[in-house]
């Protein structure tokens, strides 16, 4: 059996962003692929890594965008944004 790879012809993107990358940028490090980030590109989090993150220490001064980036989830397991 094969997988096929099919070309992404539109990617509708929000009139506003979620959370600046720079200011947030341990919120980085929670996300699936953060090792292909470097200021700009795709990053995906899962409902498990943000909300674990909400428990952490490390990411109580990202509150807020961990909370954002829930929010966008609403009932799906994941969320992915574009970052530049």
């Amino acid at each position: 059996m094969s997988v096929r790879a099919y070309r992404v012809k539109k990617i509708e993107l929000e009139e506003t962003p979620t959370f600046n990358c720079w200011k947030s940028s341990d919120v980085i490090s929670l996300a699936y692929n953060p090792d292909q980030y470097c200021d700009g590109g795709t990053l995906t989090f899962s409902k498990e890594q943000v909300e674990w993150g909400l428990t952490q220490d490390q990411y109580k001064k990202d509150k807020k965008a961990l909370q954002a980036i829930l929010k966008d989830m609403g009932d799906d397991d994941e969320v992915e944004y574009q970052c530049y």
